[in-house]
């Protein structure tokens, strides 16, 4: 007769669950991520539809998105798409809904297994020919809709001038001084989100009740209205934005794809310190009920 404590550990073992992690590009060609991969088979990796355009923005797009993608290639049934946040964002105020379980893009998906299976065997294969028969496409569209690094920090400006209107001069003083305690610093960007959201969600045609419904499920909208008040409060309190170069306020608005989608998701695997701080923090956020 089969050891029971046996039975159970196997029955158990058949249980787990996946796991799915989003990826920053910066972990793609890494040990840890080979390592990940081979530790854990119930672990899934997300990579947002961002993650491609970026790799295609320059004219060795093909080399980069080879070596980007090479790890990754042995493990494709493993690699799923998500929607951009943007798209995620329109879908939310169209339909009144969060989009909480409607995350993964399966022709995305698909498409891009695909182009695993030609890193992994070295070939072009269909997917990558049709790249290759217009490549400026996807920097078009990462150009026009990411890329546009002065009117970037200009909006990004305009919001940090906006965040400070709604916090008294002596918060203000506090932060710059470092006197603002990590709980101190949610409870800000709580109140401030959470004040912005009843106007924005009037103006999309909700009503109390349907506002009430969609922010229970902490909707993708949510989650963009903490991070980009965070990312205000950060520069409030760190200081330098003036000084700070145009495109390195476009990188943190590209990040922001990785740790939003991350919030759906079962973690962030990022080697960027402020990105995982970001992410941490939205999810204390997200904790809270609003």
């Amino acid at each position: 007769m089969p050891d029971p404590s046996a039975v159970r550990d196997l029955a158990n073992k058949n249980c787990v669950q996946n796991q799915y992690i989003v990826l920053d590009q910066n972990v793609l060609r890494g040990d840890e991520l080979r390592e990940r991969l081979c530790a854990d088979q119930s672990i899934q990796f997300v990579l947002p539809e961002l993650a491609f355009l970026e790799m295609n923005k320059s004219a060795q797009w093909e080399q980069i998105l080879r070596r980007s993608l090479a790890i990754l290639s042995s493990h494709k049934s493993r690699v799923f798409v998500s929607y951009s946040v943007s798209q995620l964002l329109q879908t939310e105020l169209t339909r009144k809904t969060s989009v909480q379980g409607h995350m993964l893009y399966r022709e995305a998906t698909d498409f891009v297994r695909k182009i695993l299976q030609s890193v992994q065997d070295g070939s072009d294969g269909y997917e990558i020919a049709r790249i290759k028969s217009n490549p400026g496409n996807h920097r078009e569209a990462l150009d026009r809709n990411h890329l546009q690094h002065e009117q970037n920090k200009a909006q990004l400006a305009a919001l940090i001038d906006a965040t400070k209107s709604m916090v008294h001069p002596e918060a203000i003083k506090r932060l710059r001084s470092g006197r603002v305690n990590p709980d101190e610093k949610l409870d800000l960007i709580f109140e401030i989100a959470t004040a912005l959201l009843p106007q924005i969600l009037v103006n999309s045609g909700f009503t109390k009740e349907k506002s009430r419904m969609f922010l229970k499920r902490k909707p993708m909208l949510l989650r963009y209205m903490y991070l980009n008040v965070w990312q205000c409060i950060d520069w409030m309190q760190m200081g330098g934005f003036d000084s700070l170069p145009s495109e390195k306020v476009t990188n943190d608005e590209l990040d922001h794809e990785y740790i939003l989608t991350a919030t759906f998701f079962d973690g962030l695997f990022s080697a960027e310190g402020r990105v995982n701080d970001a992410y941490k923090d939205l999810l204390r956020l997200l904790s809270r009920r609003v």
